[in-house]
């Protein structure tokens, strides 16, 4: 008996290592092979694999590696070049980084991401502790975003293309700035864009409707009548607290100032707008 179940083990064992040979082993459709090798025909040592609905192939470019998202129909979503050093950045993304308030985490993490429709991205992750961030970097050094690093994202929330109606609206709305990344998230479309030296998003609805615009602001950046208002907060009712953070809204219907608090493990968000109305 106990020979029986040994030898089914080994069986079970075997049938799994072929699964994840086949896997590894994986080769997508020509149209893909076909699209990948006309936009990188200097491509070595490639590799294959399955992502969710799309195909990703691990490569070397200059002895870099790199991974590029195409879908099924070899539709291009992504490329992301692994940088060996944070000295590989633009000279530019390494002084802003260095003035900024991470210089002292440790640095994980260097990549250049490049997508369609526009500029490149270059993405420092960084840690202390148990806090991971990620910051995406302009060319020039600004700093677009700082999100909670997640290695799923990039695979789950791709888009290759922004509808008209969508640039349209940047265009009308931030005339001078340049679109630099764009996902979707939890349904909504995300653009972030430059607009003069200021990283801004701008969110739409499934149905590519503007719902706000936000971006951090310090607070010098804040009107005085603003700052009264939060002052007398923390002066009552959230004394003990802190600001860690504040984010400027632009909506249809109103604009305001989101105050992020914190006060040891406890956080709470105060809305204010232009006129100094606590809107929660």
């Amino acid at each position: 008996m106990k020979l029986k179940f040994l030898l089914l083990a080994v069986i079970l064992g075997s049938l799994s290592l072929f699964a994840c040979s086949d896997d590894d082993d994986y080769t997508p459709d020509e149209t893909v092979q076909t699209a990948f090798e006309a936009k990188y025909p200097n491509a070595t040592r490639v590799s294959w694999e399955k992502k969710g609905i799309y195909r990703v192939a691990e490569f070397r470019i200059n002895n870099q590696e790199i991974h590029a998202w195409f879908d099924n129909s070899g539709e291009w979503f992504m490329t992301k070049t692994e940088l060996e050093t944070i000295n590989a950045l633009p000279v530019k993304v390494q002084e802003a980084f260095k003035k900024s308030e991470y210089a002292t985490w440790k640095v994980d993490d260097v990549d250049k991401v490049e997508r369609p429709e526009s500029e490149p991205v270059y993405v420092i992750e960084v840690e202390q502790g148990k806090q991971e961030i990620d910051l995406y970097y302009s060319e020039e050094g600004i700093l677009i975003k700082t999100v909670i690093d997640d290695d799923s994202k990039p695979e789950d929330h791709l888009t290759n293309t922004l509808p008209a109606s969508v640039k349209s609206f940047i265009q009308e709305r931030y005339p001078n700035a340049r679109i630099i990344e764009y996902e979707i998230e939890k349904g909504n479309l995300e653009v972030d864009i430059i607009d003069g030296t200021k990283g801004k998003e701008v969110v739409f609805n499934s149905n590519y409707e503007w719902l706000y615009t936000k971006y951090e602001v310090s607070r010098l950046e804040v009107p005085e009548n603003v700052m009264n208002t939060l002052n007398t907060l923390l002066a009552s009712q959230y004394a003990g607290y802190v600001i860690d953070d504040i984010d400027f809204y632009e909506t249809s219907t109103t604009s305001y100032y989101r105050f992020e608090l914190e006060s040891g493990n406890r956080e709470v968000k105060i809305d204010i707008d232009t006129n100094g109305n606590i809107l929660n």
